[in-house]
């Protein structure tokens, strides 16, 4: 057959020779060969079979598998505009139920078991309609956990402090910071999560601050009040303000020697990046980062590393953004912490994206989403989606594009106002 496509090379022995490819497991020749025949026939079956061959890519290839499914399901549109065929309906529907742990969508099995007379394929699809296993939201399990929260910690319930960090690190350091040191009559609270925070993320910072705040506890309580006040008016881009509070804190922290001045410090020098003092800013990061090395401290290095990367990024320096941001994941990863590594991967994609780097930027969106579940606030949610949807329509994937934006749609609708009038009219 590929003796017979190379003496007469017409666009059907091009089909016939890619579906032989698909068959014998050579899926990457098989796509090429099948997107060539299709793009210049206006015939359903090239499409479909096109369609099967990214299906087959999906499975065989995990770090782009997103890339894959929605690439097949366009292929799959394509095949049923020009004309329906049972062959397509179902390739569509195996599409779309790949797409349905990010998203919520459900398949269209319905549709395709409707028009399939053969009843062994008919319970094929029953099958796989049935065969959907519910991902856990990790916003249900928190909302449970974070009201009994505070009652398990003054009853000295390590067991429950310990499986909160394991499970929540990220919202577990939340109220520690915002809630726990903030109270000078807080200490033995403190005590029990950080120890529980550090022993889930092998970060030592949070015991050695608690260890701090029992010498001092009235003055370093008053520097956490000064810190969360900043943190608060930098995500309103007041920063002016959140520079001042951040300094204010800043100074109680140098003066009594408490480990949180290395966060005080990296969040100002992301002031000074804002402000487009990027010298200055890469200048502190990289003592930072020596010292958040030499202490172990590894989330105050991830950070860190995602404040390099942003820096890097506003001096077209792509390169070293990209290794920061790559290094930034692997931190938080291994510390557990996968609600900040799912952001990082987002970052990362639209980094590799302006580098040219097609494949490993679907592999970065293809790990955004797979982390989607572990995100808590539905605006990240919904910016993770909308990010995704602009790839894929980027790409010519329009009907992944709208799966995911509908999806978006949803998660801004839980939101805010704002974004879900963004949502609606991109």
């Amino acid at each position: 057959m590929e003796k017979r496509a190379i003496e007469n090379p017409t666009p059907e022995a091009q089909a016939d020779l890619g579906v032989a490819y698909l068959v014998q497991g050579d899926i990457d020749l098989a796509i090429a060969t099948l997107e060539d025949a299709a793009s210049e026939l206006n015939s359903a079956a090239p499409w479909s079979d096109l369609s099967a061959a990214h299906l087959a890519k999906a499975e065989r290839a995990p770090d782009r598998r997103v890339e894959h499914l929605a690439r097949a399901l366009e292929a799959a549109e394509r095949s049923l505009k020009i004309a329906r065929s049972n062959d397509a309906l179902f390739n569509r529907a195996l599409a779309r139920d790949g797409l349905a742990p990010y998203t919520s969508t459900a398949a269209p099995w319905a549709e395709y078991a409707a028009a399939e007379t053969d009843a062994a394929w008919r319970d094929a699809a029953a099958r796989e309609a049935q065969n959907d296993h519910r991902i856990e939201d990790v916003r249900e399990r928190w909302e449970v956990r974070r009201k009994e929260l505070t009652s398990r910690l003054r009853a000295s319930d390590a067991a429950f402090a310990n499986e909160t960090a394991r499970l929540h690190p990220e919202a577990a350091i939340e109220i520690l910071e915002q809630q726990i040191f903030v109270s000078e009559h807080s200490l033995s609270e403190a005590d029990l999560l950080a120890s529980a925070i550090s022993n889930a993320t092998k970060d030592p910072l949070f015991t050695d601050e608690v260890a701090a705040l029992r010498r001092y506890p009235a003055e370093l309580a008053v520097a956490h009040q000064q810190y969360v006040t900043g943190i608060t008016l930098y995500g309103a881009n007041d920063i002016n303000r959140a520079r001042r509070a951040m300094a204010d804190a800043l100074r109680i922290f140098r003066r009594l020697d408490a480990p949180y001045r290395l966060w005080a410090e990296t969040r100002l020098a992301a002031a000074d990046w804002r402000e487009g003092h990027f010298d200055a800013a890469l200048r502190a990061l990289e003592r930072l980062e020596g010292e958040a090395r030499q202490r172990r401290y590894h989330l105050l290095l991830a950070r860190v590393l995602v404040q390099q990367a942003e820096v890097y990024r506003s001096q077209w320096r792509l390169t070293e953004a990209l290794a920061a941001r790559r290094a930034s994941a692997l931190q938080y990863e291994n510390a557990g912490q996968l609600e900040n590594a799912t952001g990082v991967y987002s970052n990362l994609a639209d980094d590799l994206r302006m580098l040219g780097e097609s494949q490993d930027s679907w592999a970065a969106i293809g790990r955004t989403l797979q982390n989607l579940a572990h995100l808590r606030r539905p605006l990240r949610r919904y910016l993770l989606l909308y990010t995704a949807s602009l790839f894929a329509s980027r790409d010519g994937l329009y009907h992944a594009a709208l799966i995911f934006q509908d999806a978006a749609l949803r998660e801004a609708q839980l939101a805010n106002p704002d974004a879900v009038t963004e949502a609606t009219i991109q």
